[in-house]
């Protein structure tokens, strides 16, 4: 994986009115991925963004598309990988991966590469890849109020912008073709 940079421009300083922050998920497994957790604590993150957009890449809709519509929630069922990495996945303000099993998150390694900010489950692989509170933030309880806090704390401008720095940087130091010798 080779690390992207400048891919900041959706953050927003405070009090921007028009922030449009967007959560993304992609998992073929929306179920032991997280994805019902997902769904719930969006409801929850656009009491305090109204205007932010949920992207779910890789599984079938589970709800209507006048559902999703009104919720302002993009479902795609496939996308190709050059596709998610290079258009889908920058567009991301926060990525979230409540997973409840992952072997090895590729997908998370793609995140990070990107720096995109992410809130994760607290399964083994996971803690194995990002720090909780300096490159990430970790979810204990798996509730969707817990993940929505999280969701929402890397929201925020500045937080989204130092967590996304420092997640660039962990995988740039850990992960990069540069890092691996």
């Amino acid at each position: 994986l080779k690390p992207k940079s400048s891919r900041r421009a959706d953050i927003v300083r405070d009090g921007d009115s028009d922030y449009a922050p967007t959560i993304g998920f992609v998992a073929h497994d929306f179920d032991v991925k997280g994805g019902p957790d997902v769904l719930r604590a969006f409801e929850l993150v656009r009491e305090r963004f109204p205007q932010s957009k949920l992207h779910i890449v890789g599984t079938n809709s589970r709800i209507s598309a006048e559902e999703a519509h009104r919720k302002n929630i993009r479902w795609e069922l496939s996308v190709d990988r050059e596709t998610l990495l290079n258009e889908i996945m920058p567009t991301f303000t926060v990525f979230a991966y409540p997973t409840n099993f992952d072997g090895l998150p590729l997908i998370l390694l793609d995140a990070m590469s990107l720096g995109i900010p992410t809130v994760c489950s607290n399964y083994p692989t996971i803690t194995e890849l990002v720090e909780h509170e300096v490159d990430g933030l970790i979810c204990g309880s798996r509730t969707s109020r817990e993940l929505a806090d999280k969701i929402i704390a890397l929201l925020e401008p500045a937080e989204n912008e130092r967590y996304s720095s420092n997640i660039l940087n962990r995988f740039e130091q850990r992960f990069s073709s540069k890092s691996i010798k």
